[in-house]
Order: structure tokens, then C-alpha cells, then sequence
């Protein structure tokens, strides 16, 4: 038996918490009209399943505390799931440059641990932690402390 539009959107927040723009990308690649797409969307919001200020704010919540990507990193991977330039500030304007200091400090001495010091360190550990999303000024800082 095929699904309705809003038995497989069900289906995919029960899966996990959706962007609005998710929802949009994933019921048109399934092949649903885009006349069904809005009023399944509609419902959803209506009811509360897919609601993006809540996942902007859980995504940054679990992503500053439980990983070790920094600010930038977040705001690239919000941006590319449809979220809005402005509920993204609103969200990540509030986080602590110490937290994001000790963060990527941590992930700059774990690295010197495994790799050791070498004559290439700097810009390694540099690159390294602009991969991880941290700030130019915010890496500045760690290896100017790590290094010195």
C-alpha cells in the first residue's frame, strides 16, 4: 500500500526533528505535487512537527555541547539544511568565544599529542581547526598559546 504525503512526512519526523526545507527537498524528490507538498507542510507546522526555530535551537545546543565543531561549522551545516540567515544569528549569536576558545584549544593539543611538533605544526594545526569550523581570530589565539 502506498503512503499518503503525510503518512511519509510523518514518517520522517519520526525519524528525527526536520528543517521546513528538508521536508520540501524530500517530498519532491518522492515524486508528490507540489500542491500537496504546501498543505502537508501547512499541517505540519500547524501542529508543530516541523518547526525551524526549535530545531535551530536543539541543533545548536547539541552541537556546542557534545561536539567539537566550532561556530562557523554550525552556522555552514544550518545554512545548507534551509535554515534562515536570521534565525541562525539568533541562535548563535549567543555563544561564549571562551567555550569556543577551549574548545579549539582541546582539539589543537589532542592533535600535537598524536602527530607531535614539527616544523609544519602551525599551519597544520591551523588548517586542522578551520576544518572544524573555528574562527580565524579564535585559532590565532590557540596556536599563538600552544606554540610560543
Amino acid at each position: 500500500m502506498k503512503k499518503t504525503p503525510l503518512e511519509y512526512a510523518l514518517y520522517l519526523v519520526q525519524l528525527r526533528d526536520r528543517t521546513e526545507n528538508e521536508m520540501l527537498k524530500k517530498m519532491t524528490q518522492k515524486g508528490i505535487d507540489s500542491a500537496e507538498i504546501q498543505k502537508t507542510i501547512i499541517w505540519l507546522k500547524d501542529k508543530h512537527f516541523v518547526d525551524d526555530e526549535r530545531f535551530v535551537e536543539n541543533y545548536v545546543r547539541s552541537k556546542t555541547n557534545d561536539e567539537r565543531i566550532g561556530k562557523r561549522k554550525i552556522e555552514q551545516k544550518l545554512y545548507q539544511l534551509g535554515v534562515s540567515k536570521e534565525l541562525i544569528g539568533k541562535y548563535l549569536s549567543d555563544t561564549d568565544p571562551n567555550t569556543e576558545y577551549e574548545k579549539a584549544k582541546e582539539l589543537a593539543d589532542k592533535w600535537l599529542f598524536k602527530k607531535g611538533r614539527n616544523e609544519k605544526s602551525y599551519e597544520q594545526i591551523g588548517r586542522h581547526l578551520a576544518g572544524k569550523g573555528f574562527e580565524i581570530d579564535t585559532i590565532k589565539e590557540v596556536l599563538h598559546q600552544i606554540l610560543k
